[in-house]
């Protein structure tokens, strides 16, 4: 796990959250459990934010071009191995219970994309007054949310293994606070 302080200026967290604002949607996760089937997309009681994920004309503003390119040279692969960007917004008592972003190894609709998901990388987008950490329960480590700093996580050991302690959850900011949050998540390969 490594936190990266000013991974963003205000400005162009400003940006992304303006870019967000207009598209959000309520946040649904990965259904896996029926391995008979593909995995898809649904809404869960265990995910309450509201998300969307920039693509079309916002995928080349600066703001989000600059995130993307800051996440792959942390981790040393290309900007094309990460997925689009995903962002959420937490109101106050909304949360994502604690998850793996890994997907399951018989997963192969979403393996054949880029591969496994090796890294996380998490940037709060605005202040937070109370609350609204990410917690890694596995790690007993609580991340408070900072404006425009990241966590960049692995979810797989270097053989290439499901890591238990990144799993993690979004706590939920108090009463009328806001939390934004942007996500990417990096593959070993282009990601398609």
């Amino acid at each position: 796990m490594m936190y990266v302080h000013q991974m963003l200026s205000l400005i162009l967290a400003n940006e992304i959250i303006r870019i967000a604002e207009k598209e959000l949607k309520r946040s649904e996760v990965i259904n896996d459990k029926d391995k008979s089937k593909p995995a898809s997309e649904e809404i869960s009681h265990v995910r309450t934010s509201e998300g969307m994920f920039i693509t079309g004309d916002a995928w080349t503003h600066p703001a989000n071009m600059l995130l993307r390119a800051k996440a792959a040279k942390l981790v040393g692969v290309k900007e094309s191995y990460l997925e689009a960007t995903q962002i959420l917004r937490y109101q106050g008592g909304q949360f994502y219970k604690p998850h793996l972003d890994a997907f399951d190894s018989w997963d192969r609709v979403n393996m054949d994309r880029g591969g496994q998901r090796i890294a996380s990388m998490i940037t709060w987008l605005n202040e937070v007054p109370g609350g609204g950490s990410t917690s890694f329960p596995m790690a007993n480590v609580n991340v408070p949310p900072r404006a425009g700093d990241s966590v960049l996580f692995y979810d797989v050991n270097a053989d290439l293994k499901i890591c238990p302690e990144s799993m993690h959850g979004g706590e939920p900011p108090h009463n009328n606070s806001v939390k934004w949050v942007a996500v990417l998540w990096i593959h070993p390969r282009e990601f398609t």
